[in-house]
């Protein structure tokens, strides 16, 4: 694995509709190894790999991150942000944060509150880049609508665990190319599309275009989720890093389709690949809207576990990376004509290795 794409994946920024640097990875990443690259209307960018079939196979991750968007600058040189996604609330002050303006220029800032507390601040957070007056924040190039993101640096901390930012879903993007760049040799039985999605943070958006576009036959949706509770490393939590990926039975948007999610199941206990059974109780992924465009598609999502999500860092196993690769290059490489059209047609299977 190259570790290294994945920290540069990290370390660039990427709001909701303003994901060009993650795009610009990517292209590098992926160009060498498809026949095509297209985009939606909205953002997101497709990876191709023609085979001499009539189906579609869609691999989806986003691209974007939870971060904040200028919304005014005062008078006294700070500037007043919103936040684009659901970033937690211990998170939104007291942080070191980078503005990138339309003209690509990185202004270093500081997240802050008017008070010691966001409940006392009636939720206004604002960033302090040292200015005094409105005139010299306007001078750097700043303006309303410009992106600002955690400024957090890729760190290896224990033997194959590294800390960085927007691992939601930059580990995603990473494994899709990783996937690529397995099985571009390979003679599969179905056309492999890689979706990297826009505006997954703000309400799924560039799934659904995306998935319209291309209309798959079957989707694989890459998220993360972390646990609520730190603390609890026992069977309870089933979003241990370490532990494998995530196959999860339910989430909030979307149930995934019982024959694909028995076919991954089998190819895990095959193999002898960890995995852990999750649901979502609150919150969704990409395929809530992948599976019901069109005329719909068959669809599973599979996360990778993390700690510390939607905040300024992550934490992320790469035995978890390589063990959802290897899941999905075996779940890809096994599935043929004859099983795509029963899944298709809902009939039961037992596949046979």
């Amino acid at each position: 694995m190259e570790v290294d794409v994945l920290k540069r994946l990290s370390e660039a920024d990427a709001i909701a509709g303003n994901e060009s640097e993650v795009r610009d990875v990517l292209k590098e990443v992926l160009t060498p190894l498809v026949d095509e690259i297209s985009y939606d209307k909205l953002g997101s960018i497709t990876f191709t790999k023609h085979q001499d079939s009539d189906y579609n196979i869609m691999i989806a991750a986003h691209m974007d991150e939870v971060g904040f968007m200028v919304k005014a600058i005062n008078t006294i040189g700070l500037m007043e942000v919103i936040p684009i996604g659901a970033i937690r609330e211990n998170a939104r002050y007291h942080q070191q944060v980078i503005i990138t303006t339309m003209n690509h220029k990185k202004i270093c800032g500081y997240l802050v509150s008017n008070t010691d507390t966001l409940k006392d601040s009636n939720g206004k957070v604002y960033v302090d880049i040292g200015a005094d007056t409105k005139e010299e924040v306007e001078a750097t190039g700043i303006q309303v609508g410009d992106m600002v993101t955690f400024d957090t640096k890729w760190k290896s901390y224990q033997p194959k665990r590294y800390a960085g930012k927007a691992l939601d879903d930059r580990v995603g993007c990473y494994i899709a190319t990783e996937v690529f760049n397995r099985l571009h040799k390979e003679s599969l039985s179905a056309n492999l599309h890689f979706a990297a999605t826009s505006s997954e943070e703000v309400g799924m958006r560039g799934a659904k275009t995306t998935t319209s576009k291309l209309h798959p036959d079957i989707a694989f949706v890459l998220d993360v989720a972390c646990p609520k509770n730190i603390l609890e490393r026992d069977e309870s939590n089933t979003r241990l890093i370490g532990k494998g990926p995530m196959i999860l039975h339910y989430d909030k948007t979307m149930i995934p389709n019982r024959q694909l999610l028995k076919y991954v199941k089998d190819i895990a206990s095959h193999y002898n690949l960890p995995y852990q059974s999750d649901m979502f109780s609150g919150g969704g992924t990409d395929g809530g809207s992948i599976h019901l465009t069109n005329n719909g598609c068959i669809c599973i999502v599979i996360g990778i576990p993390l700690r510390y999500g939607h905040a300024p860092i992550s934490i992320v196993d790469m035995n978890d990376v390589e063990n959802t690769i290897q899941l999905l290059c075996k779940t890809i490489q096994h599935l043929n004509k004859d099983t795509i059209q029963k899944m298709l047609k809902f009939e039961e299977f037992t596949y046979e290795f």
